[in-house]
């Protein structure tokens, strides 16, 4: 009997601490947790609020694209690539693991909720040099990407941005029947109190019984003021066309800083191996050029071809097809992108991107392989006081 009182509490030790591995979890899943890409403090989403499993953070692949990275997204996979580093990281979900560049496989899976695909945060942030860091503070718990060499503010400095600047982004989010979250009110010098006004009589004039005439003074003249309209702040997406020129469109693509997606043919890309491990390691991603005679079994081949060559696939098909061949194409998760303009190295074609953008915000332009150092530097030029973000095309929505 005295044997079994230790087996006895050891199962209860266990269970114990079972539960609590179960709890943990729950609780975190069920309570908002902030997303912060570099020092932008996203507005959180119920379908894309982080969560625990297993003991792990998980995020949204559209927060690391929001930082910059590239994401290409499949029905089972998902590829991320960091163009600074050059690092990217394959996740594939039926089989349960992440691969890298370099030959490494991980028991590392990503995972499809709401429709969209999460990741492994602290993991994927280590294998693509990111930096990652989960605080548990108020007024919410906050997951914060950012690049390594992103040390502008230091953690004392943007705890204090983040405090007083998270209280309005939740009161947007949660639901009116929620108290809102108030920031402390700013000091002030107390009003002056009534016996103190009091202490003084006012004056009084005697009563005349001549009636003086009243005198209107006319407000003073003032010249309105002038305010600067604020930059337009325009959103342009690249899509490439070709690979002519390769070398000198990557490197004018990486001086900026720029994601774009590379349109092939798909009869090219048999030969083209090794350019296309070129672009996705720069952090670029792919889309097939479409046309009338684009049928689902060529671009089913194109993809195998290129997974062959890169380990990653797309679905974005650029171009005009045929209303049958767009919808069998969609049926299969194909997703069809025109552009709004071709660039090139011409004042005509820039003044036509500059009234794009200018009436409609955001943009996609194609250009020639060969123009992109020209053509990205003449756009810039004219468009940079609108502080432009040059941003990857996804995969996974509109673009907005």
């Amino acid at each position: 009997m005295r044997r079994a009182i230790p087996a006895v509490f050891a199962a209860v030790l266990l269970l114990l601490a079972a539960a609590v591995r179960l709890v943990l979890p729950a609780a975190a899943a069920n309570s908002v947790i902030l997303v912060v890409t570099g020092y932008k403090i996203n507005d959180p989403r119920e379908e894309s609020m982080p969560f625990f499993q297993n003991g792990q953070l998980y995020v949204s692949v559209e927060m690391f694209v929001t930082l910059g990275l590239t994401g290409t997204e499949q029905p089972s996979s998902v590829l991320l690539s960091n163009m600074k580093s050059g690092r990217i990281l394959y996740f594939d979900s039926s089989v349960g693991t992440a691969a890298d560049a370099f030959g490494g496989v991980y028991q590392a899976a990503a995972v499809r909720k709401n429709g969209l695909w999460f990741v492994p945060a602290a993991f994927t942030c280590e294998h693509l040099d990111l930096t990652y860091v989960y605080n548990d503070v108020t007024p919410a718990p906050f997951v914060r990407i950012t690049y390594p060499d992103d040390n502008l503010m230091s953690n004392d400095s943007f705890l204090r941005y983040y405090r007083s600047t998270a209280p309005d982004i939740l009161n947007r989010f949660y639901p009116e029947t929620t108290p809102a979250i108030t920031t402390p009110p700013p000091v002030t010098t107390p009003p002056t109190t009534a016996a103190t006004t009091a202490s003084t009589p006012p004056k009084t004039t005697p009563a005349s019984s001549t009636t003086q005439p009243t005198q209107t003074t006319l407000p003073a003249t003032t010249t309105p003021a002038t305010t600067t309209p604020p930059p337009a702040e325009y959103r342009v997406y690249f899509v490439v066309d070709g690979l002519a020129d390769l070398d000198a469109a990557l490197a004018a693509l990486q001086s900026r800083g720029i994601s774009a997606v590379f349109c092939l043919d798909p009869s090219n890309i048999a030969e083209s191996g090794a350019l296309l491990r070129r672009i996705l390691v720069a952090g670029h991603g792919f889309a097939f050029a479409g046309n009338a005679n684009t049928t689902l079994a060529s671009l089913n081949t194109a993809n195998d071809l290129l997974f062959a060559h890169t380990r990653a696939l797309t679905r974005l098909v650029i171009g005009e097809l045929s209303a049958d061949a767009e919808a069998a194409l969609a049926a299969a998760g194909y997703v069809m992108c025109r552009t709004n303009g071709t660039l090139a190295n011409d004042s005509a074609s820039i003044a036509a991107a500059e009234d794009v953008l200018s009436e409609r915000g955001s943009a996609i332009f194609e250009i020639p392989s060969a123009a992109v150092p020209a053509a990205v530097a003449a756009l810039h030029s004219a468009i940079g006081d609108e502080l432009p973000m040059y941003l990857p095309l996804p995969e996974f929505g509109p673009v907005s």
